[in-house]
């Protein structure tokens, strides 16, 4: 496994396990919210339970104060309590009334084991079942707490209870099987008759607690406001009944929630083990700690596996990659080659297509400024015939010498192409915001070559440089410009490098300045026949006439003619059949005319081609003047109708309105209008029997006064005699 196969894994690698770690953070940012909201769940649970605890258990409280609240309100028992022992010595049928009354009283509560009610006065001691005096009270469950019944009857008195928890000490020296609840019989703190005493029934609270307690394993016990267990579910976790407990101190490990009474100051508390309160929880988390561990583990063995899948591919692609690179680079000479003649050639669908092809060369062929320099090393030259085998053969060495002299030093191969066996065009291009400044350029580099040429004994060498052109796509015509320096810098024999720019303006070459060809240009696509003719007639006289060409110069000026026939037939593919196959018939019948008959017949092909485009320029007027014929008819009622509604409909100018209106109708836009409407109103006035003020604004005018002077001037009668001259007619 060598190195580079190692850093491909781990290329590929990274991303599988920024993925797992990212699964693995975001499941353990939900397992940690999702654990803390089940464990909070499940203390809600153990709230639930202690508050269904609380509500029975106040329930039974609150049923035992209910009995408590009768009895205080019971008048016979309320009564009894102010007589004194010789009242009842006296009339004994006192105490059988309460006797009789007490049995009556009737009352159902399974968790009242006995109450009694003491009288202070009397020294009486009554229930339901029962009534003595305290001297022959025997009751142990009650006196065994006390040291002697002395001691007893004083605590029943010596303070005023409302329904209050026994608090006196020596009652809870036992174990608790009852619960002390103790009320005073009156009204007034001073005023202690007779007290009720109460005891709750221990196992009767304890199975009220258990039916919430078989959902859990743990505790349920019931505390006084002085910390004292009264009453235990079982003993668990050392809760014992009859001792004091601290529930603040209770161990870590155990789970503690407690819960008020509503109805008696008493606290029930729920104690359970965190461990058993969290088992099943703790079960699912070790599940889910695995789950996400295996996870965790296939994970990365999966990254790991398809990293290693995607590798061994991707090398060989790698590989493939650079032997095509490699392949590609060899290439790289033929592709350049075939992109340069592309472009000098304007072969190409849109400029587009060339740049797109220069991302592949890894040379800039971008800028701001493009010209082509033709570099001629032929010392005869016959453009129309053909070389020999063995001058070809001298053509080529020569013009590998040539390119390997100018390629060492001065100029660069990646902007150099052969034209044909003689020539050699080299695209310039700069980024400089200057056009002065590129001249410059040019003129160094060309000077460069010519020196270093001569050097090496050539001579006869010429160097044609074309226009300057912005545009990309330009290159093809500025070769064109560079072929027609160097033609006219053979044919003189003068200055080795010719600008294009200068023989423009020799009066000694063929006349076809620029301004002129555009015109040429222009007029053919125009169909503007006339403008056509008169370019046509200026080019002849200064060249055929005037100038009196010689054979090269006659060449050239044909070579002019044809490439503008070559731009309108760039512009006419794919859009004009017609105009292409002109042109095209025409270059293949021109190749065997003389130099007189190429030039007349290039003016033939010019008027030929200019027709097609004048009956396409006639066609497409039509069609405009009907659309604009019909909206003046629709409007001409409009007092405010004019040229400047149809402009902007049309999106035409006022110029072009006024001179196809005049074309098509042989009369001004205005003349045009009152026409429209002397002829509406003639046949209003004639046919109907509108009175004049309707009729001329019928007829879109806005006063009567303007409307009979018109109509006075087109009819030489005013409307009124009209309609009576002519409604006979019209009648008959």
């Amino acid at each position: 496994m060598n190195k580079r196969f190692l850093r491909q894994l781990l290329k590929l690698f990274i991303p599988y396990l920024s993925i797992i770690i990212f699964i693995f953070v975001s499941s353990g940012i939900m397992y940690f919210i999702a654990f803390k909201k089940i464990e909070s769940n499940e203390l809600k649970m153990q709230e639930e339970y202690i508050e269904q605890s609380k509500l029975v258990l106040d329930r039974r409280f609150e049923e035992v104060f209910n009995v408590i609240y009768h009895l205080k309100n019971t008048p016979i028992i309320t009564t009894f309590s102010e007589y004194n022992e010789n009242d009842i010595k006296n009339n004994y049928n006192l105490a059988v009334k309460l006797h009789n009354a007490l049995q009556n009283l009737r009352f159902v509560n399974e968790v009242i084991d006995t109450y009694y009610i003491f009288y202070k006065n009397s020294k009486i001691v009554a229930n339901t079942d029962s009534l003595s005096r305290y001297e022959y009270f025997e009751d142990e469950r009650i006196l065994d707490d006390y040291t002697t019944k002395s001691d007893f009857w004083d605590s029943l008195f010596d303070d005023y209870y409302n329904n209050d928890i026994l608090s006196v000490e020596n009652q809870y020296r036992k174990k608790l099987q009852t619960i002390p609840i103790k009320a005073t019989v009156g009204y007034e703190i001073n005023d202690q008759d007779a007290t009720i005493y109460l005891r709750i029934n221990s196992e009767k609270i304890r199975e009220n607690m258990i039916g919430y307690s078989h959902m859990f394993d743990g505790n349920i016990f019931v505390v006084d406001n002085q910390g004292k267990v009264l009453v235990s579910l079982n003993d668990k976790y050392g809760i014992i009944e009859n001792e004091y407990m601290d529930i603040a101190n209770f161990k870590d490990d155990l789970i503690t929630i407690t819960a008020d009474s509503e109805v008696i100051p008493y606290t029930y508390v729920l104690t359970r083990s965190s461990e058993q309160v969290f088992k099943e929880i703790k079960a699912f988390r070790i599940g889910a700690n695995t789950a996400i561990l295996i996870i965790l583990l296939v994970g990365l063995m999966v990254s790991a596996l398809l990293a290693r899948h995607n590798t061994m591919p991707l090398i060989k692609l790698m590989d493939n990659n650079a032997l095509l690179a490699k392949r590609v680079e060899n290439q790289l000479p033929y592709l350049r080659m075939t992109f340069l003649e592309k472009w000098l050639k304007g072969d190409y669908v849109a400029i587009e297509e060339i740049i797109y092809i220069t991302k592949f060369l890894k040379t800039q062929y971008v800028g701001n400024f493009y010209t082509v320099v033709v570099i001629d090393y032929n010392e005869q030259i016959d453009i129309f015939n053909d070389m020999n085998e063995s001058r070809i053969h001298e053509m080529e060495v020569k013009r590998m010498l040539i390119h390997e002299l100018l390629t060492e030093d001065i100029l660069k191969e990646e902007f150099m192409h052969n034209i044909n066996s003689n020539k050699l065009a080299v695209i310039f291009v700069a980024d400089c915001s200057e056009i002065d400044t590129f001249k410059g350029m040019i003129k160094e580099k060309i000077l460069q070559c010519d020196n270093i040429l001569t050097e090496a004994g050539m001579n006869e060498v010429y160097f044609g440089i074309g226009k300057i052109y912005k545009d990309m796509s330009s290159v093809a015509i500025s070769l064109t410009n560079g072929m027609d320096a160097i033609s006219f810098a053979c044919t003189k024999r003068g200055e080795k490098i010719t600008w294009y720019e200068d023989i423009v303006i020799n009066q000694d070459i063929c006349y076809y300045p620029p301004e002129l060809e555009s015109r040429l240009y222009n007029c053919t696509r125009a169909g503007d026949q006339a403008q056509l003719t008169q370019v046509l007639r200026e080019l002849l006289q200064k060249n055929v006439i005037e100038k009196n060409l010689n054979h090269q110069m006659q060449k050239l000026f044909i070579n002019e003619l044809c490439g503008t026939l070559v731009k309108i037939q760039g512009r006419a593919l794919g859009n004009d059949g017609v105009v292409n196959e002109i042109i095209k018939t025409a270059f293949e019948k021109i190749k065997d005319m003389t130099d007189l008959e190429k030039i007349q017949y290039c003016k033939h092909i010019f008027i030929k081609v200019c027709e097609v485009y004048s009956a396409k320029r006639e066609e497409r007027h039509t069609h405009v003047m009907e659309k604009i014929d019909a909206f003046i008819k629709e409007n001409f009622a409009n007092p405010d109708f004019g040229l400047p509604i149809i402009a902007e409909v049309f999106n035409v100018s006022y110029t072009y309105l006024s001179e196809i209106i005049k074309e098509y109708k042989d009369m001004s836009f205005v003349n045009y209008l009152q026409y429209l409407r002397m002829e509406k109103a003639r046949e209003l006035l004639v046919e109907t029997d509108l009175q004049v003020k309707d009729i001329f604004l019928a007829s879109g005018y806005n006063s009567s006064n303007s409307f009979g002077k018109a109509f006075k001037r087109n009819h030489g009668v005013t409307a009124s005699v009209y309609r009576e001259r002519h409604r006979s007619d019209f009648g008959s």
